[in-house]
C-alpha cells in the first residue's frame, strides 16, 4: 500500500518541478524552432516537418567522423556508391575529379548544391567535390531519393546540399598529418575559419575560411596486396588464379594470324621475359607494380560569406569561393601497336616465332619501357559568387539570388612519343622492340627523346550563370498542419568549350599529322551552351 511520507512527498515535489521545467523548456524550444529551407522542398518549414528521406550530417558529426575533406566525408555515407574517385586518374580516367554518386547512378545524376544553389559541373555534368571547403560547412543534407521534379534531371539519384555556417563568430585552426604505417600516401594540411560580427546586434557578419592539403603518391608496389596483378584465391576447396595483365609486352608480342601471340624472347629462351606471366602459352606483362595506386594531390580552398542586415526583415548576402586542385598520376610505360616489315632489319625476330612473310607486315604489341613511365598532371581552378537577398515581406518569405561560376581544367602529360615518328624510328632498325629493357642504344634513346609529345594535351572551360527567385507562405490550417504555397522562377545558362592541343587533334609531330603513340583517335575541339528557364 502506498503511503505518502515526507520522503516520497519530497520526491514527488522534485519530480513535479522537473516535469514543469521540462515542459517549459520544450515550450521554449518549440517557440525557437526556426523555419528554414529544407533540401527537397521549396517551402520554408521547421526541420521536423520534412517528409522526404533527408539525411543530415551536423558539424559535430563531421568532426567525429575524422574526415578532413568533403570527399572523405561523402565516402563514409552508405548512400554514396560508385562514381568517379581521384584514384581513377590512374590510367587516364577522371582527371583527378571526385564526384558524389548516390545509389551508384553516377555524378551526372546526383545534384550537388552549396547553400541550396547549383554548383557548376564539367563536361559530363559531374561536380568536382574537391572544391568544397569542409572547414566552412555547418551541415550536409543528403536527399537519397529522386528530386527531378524540383531540381531537374540531374537530381534523378538525389541531392547533396552543403550548407555553410551563418551568423557565426566561431573560429578555429586545424593542423593535421596523416602518416600510414607503411610508406606512401602521407597527408598534411591546415584549415582556418573565423566569423566576425553579429548580424542581429551589429547588422553585419563575415565568415572567412581557408584550407590547403597535400597527399603524397602511393605506388602499387608499396602495398603487398597490389604489387602484382597475379591474385591467388580459393573458393569451395578449389584454388584459383586471377591475372590482370597486358598483351603489350617487352620484348614485344607478335600478333599471330590464329589469334595467339608469339614472343621472340620466349621462342629463344623457353620462358616469358622477366615481369611477365605465361597465360596458356602467351606472354602477358604484369604491369601492376609499375603504376600508382593513388595520385599526388594538392588542394586549396578559399571561401568568404558576407551578410548585411538591411532592415529587420531583409538580409543581403554575398557568397564567394575559389578552389584549386592539382593531381599528378603516373602509369606504366606507353603501350601500342607497331607495324613491322618481315623483310626489314627486324625480320629475323619475326621468323623466330614462325611468321610467314607472305602474310605481309606483322603487328607487334609493344611497351616502350626504355622511355620511362607516363605522367599526367591535371589542374582545376573554380571560381564562384552569388549575390542575393532574403527575408519576409507582406506575409511572404522570399529568397532571390544571381550567380556566376567558372571552372577551368587542363591536362599536361609526358612520356609519349609521336606514333608515326616512333614507327618510322623502329622501321629504320635503330629502335629494337624485341630486346629487354635497358638494351636500347644511346643513339636510339636520343632519337626517341626528340620525338616526345611532352606538354599541354587537353583542357576545357565550363561556366554557369544563374538567377533564382522564390516566395512562399502559409495559406490556411488543416488537421495535419498548415497548407502552404511556393512560387518561383529560375534561369540558368551553361556553356562549355573544349580546347585540345594540336597533338591531341592529330595535327602534331614533324609533319603536322601525328598524335601520341598508342592513341586510336584524335580529339575534336567543340563548344556548346544551353539556356534553361523554369517557373513553378
Amino acid at each position: 500500500m502506498f503511503r505518502r511520507t515526507k520522503v516520497n512527498a519530497g520526491v514527488l515535489f522534485a519530480l513535479s518541478v522537473m516535469s514543469l521545467a521540462s515542459a517549459s523548456a520544450q515550450a521554449q524550444q518549440a517557440q525557437q524552432l526556426e523555419r528554414v529551407e529544407i533540401t527537397g522542398s521549396s517551402i520554408k518549414r521547421v526541420n521536423v516537418e520534412g517528409a522526404l528521406p533527408v539525411q543530415t550530417v551536423s558539424k559535430e558529426e563531421i568532426s567525429r567522423s575524422g574526415a578532413t575533406s568533403a570527399v572523405e566525408l561523402l565516402q563514409k555515407l552508405p548512400a554514396m556508391q560508385g562514381g568517379i574517385t581521384e584514384g581513377d586518374a590512374i590510367g587516364g580516367g577522371g582527371g583527378g575529379l571526385a564526384e558524389a554518386s548516390i545509389h551508384n547512378l553516377n555524378g551526372d545524376r546526383t545534384l550537388v548544391l552549396l547553400n541550396g544553389r547549383r554548383l557548376v559541373g564539367e563536361a559530363g555534368g559531374s561536380v568536382d567535390i574537391n572544391m568544397i571547403p569542409l572547414s566552412a560547412i555547418e551541415r550536409v543534407e543528403v536527399l537519397t531519393d529522386g528530386a527531378s521534379a524540383i531540381y531537374g534531371s540531374d537530381a534523378v539519384a538525389g541531392v547533396v546540399n552543403f550548407i555553410t555556417a551563418r551568423n557565426s563568430q566561431a573560429g578555429g585552426i586545424e593542423v593535421r598529418i596523416n602518416k600510414p604505417q607503411e610508406a606512401g600516401a602521407k597527408e598534411r594540411g591546415f584549415a582556418l575559419s573565423k566569423g566576425f560580427g553579429n548580424l542581429d546586434t551589429d547588422g553585419i557578419n563575415v565568415l572567412l575560411s581557408a584550407s590547403h592539403d597535400r597527399r603524397d603518391s602511393l605506388y602499387a608496389n608499396q602495398r603487398s596486396f597490389s604489387k602484382s596483378g597475379i591474385i591467388n584465391f580459393s573458393n569451395g576447396g578449389k584454388n584459383y588464379l586471377f591475372f590482370n595483365g597486358s598483351p603489350r609486352t617487352i620484348p614485344g608480342n607478335v600478333n599471330m594470324p590464329d589469334g595467339t601471340y608469339g614472343n621472340p624472347y620466349e621462342a629463344v629462351n623457353g620462358v616469358c621475359p622477366p615481369a611477365h606471366v605465361d597465360v596458356e602459352g602467351d606472354c602477358y606483362f604484369d604491369y601492376a607494380s609499375t603504376v600508382m595506386a593513388f595520385p599526388t594531390r594538392d588542394r586549396t580552398n578559399l571561401m568568404a560569406n558576407l551578410a548585411i542586415k538591411a532592415n529587420p526583415d531583409t538580409t543581403l548576402k554575398l557568397d564567394t569561393y575559389y578552389a584549386k586542385t592539382r593531381s599528378r598520376a603516373s602509369i606504366a610505360s606507353v603501350p601500342g601497336e607497331l607495324s613491322i616489315d618481315p623483310n626489314g632489319p627486324l625480320g629475323s625476330y619475326l621468323s623466330a616465332v614462325g611468321w610467314n612473310p607472305a602474310d605481309g607486315n606483322a603487328t607487334v604489341s609493344y611497351r616502350a619501357m626504355d622511355l620511362g613511365g607516363r605522367t599526367a598532371v591535371y589542374g582545376r581552378e573554380t571560381y564562384g559568387f552569388w549575390f542575393g537577398a532574403e527575408g519576409r515581406a507582406l506575409g511572404w518569405d522570399y529568397n532571390a539570388s544571381v550567380g556566376y561560376q567558372l571552372t577551368k581544367y587542363a591536362e599536361h602529360n609526358k612520356g609519349y612519343p609521336y606514333g608515326i615518328a616512333f614507327n618510322n624510328l623502329m622501321a629504320s632498325g635503330l629502335w629494337n622492340p624485341f630486346v629487354l629493357p635497358g638494351n636500347q642504344s644511346a643513339q636510339a634513346i636520343a632519337a626517341a627523346r626528340a620525338i616526345m609529345t611532352d606538354g599541354y594535351w587537353d583542357g576545357e572551360t565550363s561556366s554557369l550563370k544563374s538567377v533564382d527567385a522564390k516566395i512562399s507562405r502559409d495559406l490556411f490550417e488543416l488537421g495535419g498542419g498548415s497548407a502552404a504555397l511556393a512560387l518561383g522562377v529560375n534561369v540558368n545558362h551553361d556553356s562549355l568549350s573544349s580546347k585540345p592541343s594540336l597533338n591531341a587533334m592529330g595535327l602534331g609531330g614533324p609533319n603536322g599529322d601525328d598524335t601520341r603513340f598508342g592513341d586510336a583517335g584524335a580529339g575534336i575541339p567543340y563548344s556548346a551552351s544551353r539556356k534553361a528557364f523554369g517557373v513553378y
